[in-house]
Parts: C-alpha cells; structure tokens; sequence
C-alpha cells in the first residue's frame, strides 16, 4: 500500500510540475523495495534518497535552503558520498579493541584475510577508520559481510547477530562495473544504488 500511495503521489507531482528529478528524504524515503518500484515506473527521469532520509531529512533540508538564500552566487552542495560521519583514528580503534574482551590479531593484508574468511563461510565485520556512514545503511565503512552461497548465514545474521525479522533484506556488493552483468537497473535508479536505497531486479540467468 505504501508503494501504491508513493507512486500516486508521484504521478501528481509530475503532473503538477512538469518536473524531471524528484528527491526524497524521510523515513518512508528509505523503504528500498517502494524507490525501486518508482524507478522502475520510469516517472521521474532522476531520483535523489538523502542518504540519512529519517526524520533528521527536514533538518538537513532546511539548513540546505536557509544557507543557499544566505548565499544566492554559491555553487550547490551535490551529495556525492554518505561518509559524512565521525571519524576515529587507528590509535581509538586499537584502544577500543584493547580494552574490549575480544581476542585480536593484526594482519598484513585485512582485505585478503577478510575474503578468506568470506569464502569459509564466516562472517566478518568490516570498520574503516575513515569517516561513517551518516545514515542507517552500511556502506563499506562500518558493515557485516558474508558470503551470499552460504544461504544459512542470512537466516544466522536476522536471528542471532542483527536480532530482526527474517523478511529483512541485504544489500549485495558487486564491483561497479559488474552490475549490469547481474542485474537490471532502470536509469533513475543507478544515483540511489551507491547509498543502497532502490532495490533492483536480478537477471534471471543470475
């Protein structure tokens, strides 16, 4: 019902505007199965999701308006990552891990020790010390990794580690130039893939 409410709200906006590009924030904005539909209907020839589309949105957004009516000859603020988040330096992360009750291990290569766990069938948590992620989705800087042919690790994740429905869905990680090979991406959807917030179909043969 919501996605039948979204879209109707949509073709009005459409009508009304006669506008191409449509940018959404606020909880409702983050429901990726609804942006995905929108995209697919081909309303709007662009979509934008602020990547922190809760309630803070309206916030962000009027602070956006007020500063460019403050300064009308500025050029416009384009939203281009959502590592817009603290940051913490490698010596806080160490100490953090210190003072944990966790065993730990420093490694020469943490991209290659973590995709031989990947293939083991283990889950890893990936935590950069560059800025987060502002925002509810985990985009490489803070996430939990697993390998997608382990179809038990998804029902292990939602019940025992996230403690969340089972409907819940995933985010797939597929190299840029690869995802054409495995999935179909309606043109207004391509700016939301990068802050995982339009849920696309995957190829049949895939």
């Amino acid at each position: 019902r919501s996605e039948e409410v979204l879209l109707h709200q949509a073709r009005s906006l459409k009508q009304t505007t006669g506008r191409d590009k449509l940018c959404l924030a606020g909880g409702v904005a983050l429901n990726c199965a609804a942006n995905g539909r929108l995209a697919r209907e081909g309303i709007f020839a662009e979509l934008f999701v602020q990547p922190a589309a809760n309630d803070a949105g309206t916030a962000l957004g009027a602070a956006l308006l007020l500063y460019h009516r403050s300064h009308p000859g500025r050029e416009r603020f384009v939203q281009t990552t959502a590592r817009l988040g603290p940051r913490h330096a490698a010596e806080e992360i160490d100490a953090a891990v210190r003072a944990s009750t966790l065993s730990f291990l420093k490694v020469p290569d943490p991209s290659a020790e973590a995709a031989e766990r990947l293939a083991r069938g283990e889950l890893v948590g990936w935590y950069r010390s560059e800025r987060a992620e502002a925002g509810p989705r985990a985009l490489g800087g803070r996430s939990l990794l697993a390998d997608p042919r382990h179809r038990a690790l998804r029902e292990q994740i939602n019940r025992s580690v996230k403690r969340r429905e089972p409907f819940r869905p995933f985010g797939p990680a597929v190299l840029a130039e690869h995802a054409d090979d495995f999935m179909e991406i309606p043109p207004s959807a391509r700016p939301l893939l990068p802050f995982m917030l339009a849920a696309v179909q995957v190829k049949p043969q895939m």
